[in-house]
C-alpha cells in the first residue's frame, strides 16, 4: 500500500510538471484581466491555489485548479484583513506547509502585522505583535527562515529600501536597517534562504551584485558583482528551490522599429551556494513587454508569474510557468493594425499590420470570406518601406451582388432602395449590421504564432431607415391586421412605431431565440447550388417556398446535371427578380407584453419574402414584399376554425429626409397611399421623391361567380395559382393618421384599428372631407361626392380634390378587406414599396405613378419581365 501511494505521488508531481511544458495564461471569471501587481500560486497535493487580489480590494481571493491551470474555480475569500495601505503591493505569503501559510501584511499607518492563515478552514491568526516601522512604508517582502526567524524587506514612499527581522515569532522586531551598498529601489530587496545562508540581490544598471547574510541577516558581506550585461536590467531578485540558487531580473532592449525598449525575463543560476553562476537564460522571449510579478516556492519548484501584454499591447495579464521548466512560445508582437471598421461593397481596401519577433517573421496571412490573402512587408502591397515590419494587402471589396449569410436582420440591398429588414417582421426601424470577419495568422521563424480577428462592417448594408440615394425616406414600416375569432374582435401587428410588436420571430411554438430563426437572403449572381442554396433548405423548413424541379415535393439543391449551372429539372430557391430576403415569424408575442394587453395569441404565422431587382430600369426603384398569412392555431378545440371579417393595413412612418415637412395622400386607380414633400426638401433638396405603398396583389374574397377568377401569383418559375369564384382585392380605404394629435392619433386600441381600417376616424365616426382641419378640398368638387374612405384623394400635382393641407410628421394605413382567414391555407399579398424622384416634388409623384403603373402591369405578366433576358432596361420616359 505504501508503494502504492508513493507511486501516486510522483505521477501528480511529474504530471504536474509536465502541465506547464509552455508559460499558460491565468484566466478568472471575476475579472476580465488578471492585470494583478502581486498575486501568487501554490501547489499542495496536486491541486494549485492562486492568491490575488482585486485592483484597491481589501480581501484576497484564492482559486483553485485541478487541471494545471487550465481553468481556474472560486475557492476562498479571505476577509478579517486590517485595513490596507495604498500600494497594490503591501502583502507577501509564504507556504509553510500544505495547507499553513503566512502573510505579512502592511496596515495603514506603516505598521506590519504578520498573520498566519489555514486554507482548509480559511481563517486567519495574528502571530505576535504589531510593529511599527515608521511612516511612509508601502510595500514589503517576506522571508521565513524558521519558526522563530522571519525577515521582512521594505519600500517607502521615498523609494528608500531597507529591512526588519524577529527571532522571536514576531514578538519583537529589531530597528530598521539598510542593507549595504543599497539605499534606493523601485521595489523591497527580495531575500532568500539557502543552505543556511541568507541571500540577498539587487541589479544597477547592466550588473548585478549579492550580498550574503551567514546568520540570518544580522550581519551583512560587502557586495560582489556575480553578472555583467550589454543591456539594462533591474528588478533583480534571488529565489531558491533547495538544490539550487537562481537571480531573475528584467533586461531591456531597444527595438528600432518601435523606438522604444521592450523588456524580458532572464534568470542566472548556482548549484555551488552562489559562488559560481552560469550565462543568462531567457524565460520570456516575447518582443514586447514581460514583467516579473511573483515568484515563489512550492512543492519543490519556483512558480513565476510574470505581466505581460502579448495579447493585447495596451493591456497586461499574468502568466503562469516554472521558472528553469516553463518554455515560453513567445508570439510575435502586433504593435499596431490599421483595419478598417466600415468598408464599402464592391471596393478593394487595405490592410496593414505592425508586427514583430524575436526570431523574424515567417508568414502573416489574412482569412476574409473564405479567401486566404498573405500580407508582405516589401513596400509593394500598401505596406510602407520594405523591411519596416509593416505588412500590408490589398483586398478585393465584396461583391454587392452577392448574398451574405442568414442573420437576424439584413439590408434588402439588391436596387436603389436600401431597406433594413428583421426576423420579426420590423421594416426599417431596424439596426441592421452586415459585417465579415478577418481573421489574421501571423506565424514566426520558430513556429509561435499569433491570431486576431475583427468584423468589418459593410457600410452600404449597414444602419437604420429605409434609404434611397443613401438618404432616408422610410422611418419605419409593418402592418396591422384585424378581424374576428367567433364573436370576439382582435387586432396585432408589427407597428415598431406605435409601439406594436406582437410578431416574434419563427414558426408558431419555436424558440424565438432558434438559431435557425434568420433571414434569409437568395441573389441571382449566388452559385449555383452553392451555400445560400443550401442555407435556402432552413428557410423551407420554415415555410419558404421553392422551384420544385423534379417534382417530388421536397427542396433539394442537387446539380442532377453536374454541369454546375441550374437546370429546370433542378431545385431552387424562390428566387424572383435578382434577390430575394425571406423570414418567418408568429404572433406568440404573450398579451402581457403587447400594447394591446387584451388581446391573446391567435396562432397566425407570416411567411414573409422580399424581392427586388436591379436590371430594369424602372424596378430599380421598387422592392416587393409577399405576405402570406397563414392561420394555424394554437390547438386548443375550441378555437374557430376561420378568422373572418379579416382587414390588412400597410403601416408606414414616411420621413422623406427630413421628417417634418410631409404630406399623405391616396391614388383609388392604383391601389396605393403615397407621401410626399411641401416642396424643397431640407435633405434631399429641390427633388424629393414621392414614395407609394401599393396593393399589387390583395387577398382574394370569394364572389361566387363563377366567372370571377383570384390569384396567387409566384413568377414564371413556379407559376400562378387560381382560384375560381374569387377575386383579389385591392385597395379599400385609406388613413393617415396624425403622430402626436388628440384626434386622429397613431392607433391606441383594437377598436382605433379597425375603424381605420374602415376609413373612418380612430373613434368610428365617417370624416367629412370639408371638416377635417388637415384636409382641404379643392378645384370646386362638391364634398359629398369624395369618398370618404379614401382620405386625400385628390391630385396634388393639378391640385385638385381633397388634399392634405398641413405638413408633419406622419403615419399613413393602406388597407385592404375583408377577407377570410381559413386555419391551414395561406392567404398571400404582395405589396409594393415604389420610390419616384423627379425634378420636383411634384414631378415625384407623376414618377412614382408611372413606376407603380408599371409594377401592376409586372405583376398582370407574372413578373416576367426578366426572364431569360440578360439586361431588361425598360425606361420611362424623361422627366
Amino acid at each position: 500500500m505504501k508503494k502504492l501511494i508513493y507511486f501516486s505521488i510522483i505521477i501528480i508531481q511529474i504530471t504536474c510538471i509536465a502541465q506547464f511544458e509552455e508559460l499558460q495564461r491565468i484566466s478568472i471569471e471575476s475579472n476580465n484581466l488578471t492585470n494583478f501587481q502581486k498575486s501568487f500560486v501554490f501547489e499542495s497535493n496536486g491541486t494549485l491555489y492562486y492568491f490575488y487580489r482585486l485592483p484597491g480590494g481589501q480581501n484576497i481571493n484564492v482559486e483553485s485548479s485541478s487541471d494545471y491551470g487550465e481553468t481556474w474555480n472560486e475557492y476562498h475569500e479571505i476577509t478579517g484583513l486590517p485595513l490596507r495601505t495604498l500600494s497594490e503591493r503591501n502583502f507577501d505569503i509564504v507556504q509553510i506547509s500544505s495547507t499553513s501559510y503566512i502573510i505579512a501584511y502592511l496596515e495603514f499607518n506603516s505598521k506590519l502585522v504578520i498573520l498566519e492563515y489555514d486554507l482548509s478552514t480559511n481563517s486567519l491568526e495574528r502571530i505576535g505583535a504589531t510593529h511599527s516601522l515608521g511612516s511612509g512604508v508601502q510595500e514589503v517582502e517576506f522571508t521565513y527562515i524558521d519558526e522563530s526567524t522571519y525577515f521582512a524587506s521594505l519600500k517607502d514612499t521615498g523609494d528608500n529600501v531597507f529591512y526588519t527581522r524577529t527571532d522571536d515569532g514576531a514578538l519583537t522586531w529589531s530597528t530598521n536597517n539598510s542593507f549595504p551598498g543599497v539605499l534606493s529601489g523601485n521595489r523591497p530587496i527580495i531575500t532568500s534562504h539557502h543552505n543556511d545562508n541568507l541571500y540577498a540581490a539587487f541589479a544597477e544598471e547592466n550588473k548585478i551584485s549579492l550580498i550574503v547574510s551567514p546568520d540570518k541577516g544580522v550581519t551583512w558581506s560587502a557586495p560582489f558583482d556575480v553578472f555583467s550585461n550589454d543591456k539594462l536590467i533591474s528588478n533583480a531578485s534571488i529565489h531558491s528551490d533547495e538544490e539550487n540558487l537562481f537571480i531573475v531580473f528584467e533586461e531591456h532592449i531597444f527595438v528600432n522599429q518601435l523606438d522604444d525598449y521592450q523588456t524580458d525575463v532572464c534568470y542566472i543560476s548556482s548549484n555551488d551556494n552562489g559562488d559560481n553562476w552560469s550565462d543568462k537564460n531567457k524565460y520570456t522571449k516575447y518582443i514586447g513587454n514581460d514583467l516579473i510579478s511573483e515568484i515563489n516556492y512550492s512543492s519543490g519548484k519556483l512558480y513565476t508569474l510574470i505581466l505581460s501584454n502579448r495579447v493585447n499591447v495596451n493591456n497586461t495579464e499574468t502568466y503562469l510557468g516554472i521558472l528553469n521548466s516553463t518554455d515560453d512560445p513567445a508570439p510575435p508582437l502586433i504593435y499596431w493594425s490599421d483595419i478598417p471598421n466600415l468598408i464599402d461593397l464592391d471596393i478593394d481596401f487595405n490592410v496593414r499590420i505592425f508586427v514583430l519577433d524575436e526570431s523574424g517573421i515567417e508568414s502573416v496571412t489574412a482569412l476574409f470570406n473564405d479567401e486566404v490573402y498573405t500580407l508582405f512587408d516589401d513596400g509593394n502591397h500598401g505596406d510602407g518601406a520594405a523591411g519596416d515590419g509593416i505588412y500590408g494587402i490589398n483586398i478585393p471589396g465584396y461583391p454587392s451582388n452577392i448574398s451574405f449569410d442568414p442573420s437576424r436582420a439584413q439590408t434588402v440591398a439588391v436596387n436603389n432602395i436600401k431597406l433594413p429588414i428583421n426576423n420579426s417582421g420590423v421594416l426599417a426601424t431596424v439596426l441592421a449590421a452586415v459585417t465579415s470577419r478577418l481573421h489574421i495568422d501571423i506565424f514566426d521563424t520558430d513556429s509561435n504564432y499569433l491570431s486576431i480577428s475583427k468584423n468589418i462592417t459593410y457600410r452600404d448594408v449597414t444602419g437604420s431607415d429605409g434609404r434611397y440615394d443613401g438618404i432616408n425616406f422610410l422611418f419605419s414600416g409593418g402592418f396591422f391586421l384585424s378581424g374576428f375569432a367567433g364573436d370576439s374582435m382582435w387586432a396585432n401587428g408589427v407597428v415598431h412605431t406605435s409601439f406594436a410588436l406582437d410578431y416574434q420571430a419563427g414558426l408558431i411554438s419555436s424558440d424565438p431565440n432558434d438559431p435557425d430563426n434568420l433571414v434569409y437572403s437568395v441573389r441571382l449572381d449566388d452559385p449555383h447550388f452553392g451555400k445560400s442554396w443550401e442555407d435556402w433548405s432552413r428557410a423551407v423548413e420554415q415555410g419558404a417556398y421553392f422551384y420544385d424541379g423534379d417534382g417530388d415535393g421536397i427542396y433539394n439543391p442537387v446539380d442532377k446535371n453536374g454541369n454546375g449551372i441550374w437546370d429546370p429539372d433542378e431545385d431552387k430557391p424562390d428566387l424572383l427578380y435578382d434577390g430575394v430576403y425571406y423570414t418567418s415569424y408568429n404572433d406568440g408575442v404573450p398579451a402581457s407584453e403587447r400594447r394591446f394587453k387584451d388581446i391573446d395569441p391567435l396562432g397566425i404565422e407570416i411567411r414573409q419574402s422580399i424581392y427586388a431587382s436591379y436590371r430594369n430600369t424602372i424596378l430599380d426603384d421598387v422592392v416587393f414584399i409577399r405576405y402570406s398569412i397563414l392561420y394555424k392555431g394554437l390547438g386548443d378545440p375550441a378555437e374557430p376554425d376561420s378568422l373572418t371579417d379579416v382587414y390588412f393595413s400597410v403601416f408606414t412612418d414616411t420621413d422623406i429626409g427630413d421628417h417634418i415637412d410631409d404630406k399623405a395622400g391616396c391614388d383609388t386607380t392604383l391601389h396605393s397611399g403615397y407621401t410626399y414633400n411641401r416642396d424643397t426638401d431640407e435633405i434631399f433638396g429641390v427633388n424629393p421623391p414621392a414614395v407609394f405603398k401599393t396593393i399589387v396583389q390583395g387577398p382574394i374574397a370569394k364572389t361566387g361567380n363563377s366567372i370571377d377568377y383570384g390569384y396567387n401569383k409566384f413568377g414564371p418559375d413556379i407559376g400562378t395559382h387560381s382560384f375560381q369564384g374569387y377575386k383579389n382585392l385591392g385597395m379599400t380605404s385609406f388613413v393617415a393618421p396624425q403622430k402626436s394629435s388628440s384626434y386622429l392619433r397613431d392607433p391606441y386600441s383594437p377598436s382605433s384599428v379597425r375603424n381605420y381600417q374602415h376609413g373612418l376616424d380612430d373613434v368610428g365616426e365617417k370624416i367629412d372631407p370639408c371638416e377635417l382641419a388637415i384636409g382641404v378640398v379643392k378645384g370646386g368638387l362638391n364634398c359629398a361626392d369624395v369618398d370618404s374612405k379614401y382620405w386625400f384623394s385628390g391630385d396634388p400635382v393639378t391640385d385638385y380634390g381633397w388634399l392634405y393641407a398641413i405638413a408633419m410628421d406622419l403615419r399613413d394605413m393602406t388597407n385592404t378587406g375583408p377577407f377570410n382567414l381559413i386555419k391551414n391555407e395561406p392567404m398571400d399579398i404582395i405589396v409594393a414599396y415604389v420610390v419616384g424622384r423627379g425634378i420636383d416634388h411634384l414631378n415625384s409623384i407623376d414618377r412614382a405613378r408611372e413606376i407603380t403603373q408599371y409594377v401592376h402591369e409586372e405583376y398582370e405578366r407574372n413578373f416576367s419581365t426578366l426572364v431569360s433576358v440578360e439586361n431588361k432596361q425598360e425606361e420611362l420616359p424623361a422627366q
